[in-house]
């Protein structure tokens, strides 16, 4: 899990961090050009072929506009359309050479130069003829937000990912209570963390470039940025789905009468299930589960995969009423049957490898479920 944070983490930062970059290079540019007059000397679409690593070839082009300037008693010459990216749609870049025909009069917008670090020498002035904003920096940084919201997710969902249990707690009467691997606000806890940073860093990005730049606003922008909202939408749904099961039920409670488990040795159960509101159960019961973690051929590599090694489940309840008076509860016995295979330590390596588990189920009949997982160790 750490290094499935620390990829997504990385790419989003290095992605951002060139989107914000070019933004901040566009709004200087932009902002401290002043006017100057010059005129169009030639003017033409250029196609650019790019070749990537699978011989895929795509096809970029560019209004290639050359004109020049007289500025300081000396003549500058350029081919910069825009204040950074100059790559553009077809149909768009020959609207624009047909706009600047040669030996047309046009207004270019030419940033100052800057002494140099020797001193009273200065740079050749910087120029570029159309003062518009390019959404292309800021559809970088929006790209980005999906691994960083991934990378959030995993970080914020890390703490209840772990895969080995914790010793039961004592409680009243002799009991020892279990540790469920996630809680329900656990569970939305990764939702609510990727829908934060989605909205609010997509709000900064489209936010800055609405309000710098002028009408009429790029095409992509006016679709990218619905699209990016409506597609953020996704992790808020998941958000008040957990957030709407947790206005009905509470977490449950499970306790056991013993604090080690043994092969062949029965142990007692208790369940207790507080909720919020009044309800009717369909359906609820208690496993017990081993899963066994192995390792398969796919596609030339070897991965790990998991399948039931044992299972049993004892239902009950179904057709109950509960209600924040009447909270659920219930007891079960079980057995690890001899014969099967006790936990594999965390100190043993290799494959398979077993673990072991009490699992909650509970349907209501507005088709609401609850689930939670209780790991324990099974000694031989």
């Amino acid at each position: 899990m750490r290094y499935a944070i620390a990829m997504f983490t990385a790419a989003a930062a290095v992605f951002i961090a060139i989107g914000v970059n070019e933004i901040l290079r566009q709004q200087e540019l932009i902002q401290s050009a002043r006017p100057v007059q010059g005129k169009v000397t030639s003017s033409e679409v250029r196609e650019v072929e790019s070749t990537d690593q699978k011989n895929r070839r795509t096809t970029s082009y560019r209004p290639l506009i050359r004109y020049h300037i007289n500025s300081n008693g000396s003549i500058y010459g350029y081919d910069r359309v825009f204040p950074v990216s100059q790559e553009t749609s077809r149909s768009r870049a020959q609207e624009i050479v047909n706009r600047f025909p040669p030996g047309k009069d046009v207004t270019v917008w030419v940033v100052p130069p800057r002494p140099t670090h020797m001193g009273d020498q200065f740079n050749a002035p910087t120029a570029f003829l159309l003062r518009e904003w390019d959404f292309s920096p800021y559809l970088v940084v929006l790209c980005a937000m999906i691994f960083l919201a991934t990378g959030i997710g995993f970080w914020s969902a890390a703490p209840w990912r772990r895969q080995r249990a914790w010793p039961p707690r004592s409680a009243s009467g002799g009991w020892h209570e279990l540790s469920s691997l996630a809680s329900l606000s656990a569970r939305r806890r990764p939702w609510r963390a990727a829908s934060l940073v989605w909205f609010v860093l997509g709000a900064v990005a489209a936010g800055h470039y609405f309000l710098h730049a002028d009408r009429p606003y790029e095409q992509i922008a006016l679709v990218a940025v619905p699209l990016y909202f409506a597609l953020g939408l996704v992790t808020v749904y998941f958000y008040f789905r957990e957030l709407r099961r947790s206005r009905t039920f509470r977490d449950a409670r499970l306790t056991v009468n013993t604090d080690t488990f043994w092969v062949g040795k029965p142990f007692n159960v208790k369940l207790e299930q507080p909720y919020k509101r009044r309800a009717t159960i369909e359906l609820a019961r208690i496993g017990l589960v081993c899963d066994r973690i192995d390792t398969r051929r796919r596609r030339e590599k070897t991965v790990a995969s998991k399948s039931d090694q044992f299972e049993t489940w004892e239902e009950f309840r179904a057709g109950e009423t509960v209600s924040p008076d009447h909270p659920l509860q219930t007891k079960a016995r079980f057995t690890v049957p001899a014969g099967q295979p006790p936990t594999t330590p965390e100190t043993q390596r290799g494959y398979p490898r077993h673990t072991w588990r009490l699992t909650v189920e509970v349907t209501l009949t507005n088709r609401r479920r609850y689930r939670a997982d209780f790991p324990i160790t099974v000694e031989s």
